[in-house]
């Protein structure tokens, strides 16, 4: 539309005009939106793709017009796309501002409920309790320990679904392939809390299993190169003897033959 479309986003950008147009097209003229109940909403969107080149770019997408409702204690975005002809895609257009819309709220609501970690475990009395109190501390396997030892009356008893689900929601793929071994056949329910205190002492075994192999073979490394230093350092005391007694033929001797030198560090008692 160009000129047109720049004229009449400007002239419905006012917050009167906008609420007339709004009160005749949805509402049949009756006065529901007052323009002291919009306020300004953002009208640019941003959306990384990546084209058929596989490279990523940004694509912008701007609505014409668009005004927020507010009204305590929810509020609702209008907006107004202009045509001077009729175009069948313009609700596909539509709805991809829509999806971009949604996605933008999305996104600042989970970087607000982050923000706040206002989800909390006690607000639950299902397994859902657990779940997310281990979720929350599945970073920190102490953490995770500490919980279920405080709540081993409750953990030690779990139903087959919801030991599945912990296993896989907390990457504990070792406890869910020896499952059978902590079932509990009195109570015929499963034992999460010993499942894990044996998965961390083995954790721990292995820690210093790994440890006592890093550092032998450390020392090896350590001995090697002292070792070598000390048979250079030997062999350098060899020839200077010999040298001091001007056996010359013999330093060549030892520098060729093993057992030659061998012979000479056990007549000069080195």
């Amino acid at each position: 539309m160009g000129k047109k479309n720049n004229l009449l986003n400007q002239y419905l950008e006012k917050a009167e005009i906008f609420a007339e147009f709004c009160n005749a097209v949805i509402y049949g003229g009756q006065t529901e939106i007052r323009a002291q109940d919009l306020a300004e909403a953002q009208q640019n969107y941003a959306r990384m793709k990546r084209g058929r080149d596989g490279v990523l770019r940004s694509r912008v997408r701007e609505r014409d017009v668009i005004k927020l409702l507010c009204r305590t204690p929810h509020f609702v975005k209008i907006a107004v796309e202009n045509q001077d002809s009729l175009h069948f895609g313009m609700p596909f257009r539509c709805r991809e501002y829509d999806d971009m819309e949604i996605g933008a709220q999305i996104s600042e609501l989970e970087r607000k409920h982050r923000a706040a970690k206002d989800l909390q475990e006690e607000h639950f009395r299902t397994g859902l309790r657990d779940l997310i109190a281990l979720l929350k501390r599945r970073e920190d396997r102490e953490a995770m320990g500490k919980y279920l030892a405080e709540n081993q009356e409750r953990l030690e008893h779990l139903d087959s679904e919801l030991y599945d689900l912990l296993c896989v929601m907390l990457n504990l793929g070792s406890l869910r392939r020896r499952k059978e071994k902590y079932y509990n056949e009195e109570t015929e329910d499963y034992r999460m809390c010993t499942a894990f205190r044996e998965m961390m002492a083995d954790s721990r075994k292995e820690g210093r299993r790994e440890g006592i192999e890093i550092g032998e073979r450390r020392g090896e490394k350590r001995g090697e190169k002292r070792g070598i230093a000390l048979g250079e350092q030997r062999l350098s005391m060899l020839i200077e003897r010999l040298n001091h007694d001007n056996r010359h033929e013999d330093i060549l001797r030892v520098c060729a033959d093993v057992s030659v030198r061998q012979q000479l560090y056990l007549e000069y008692s080195l």
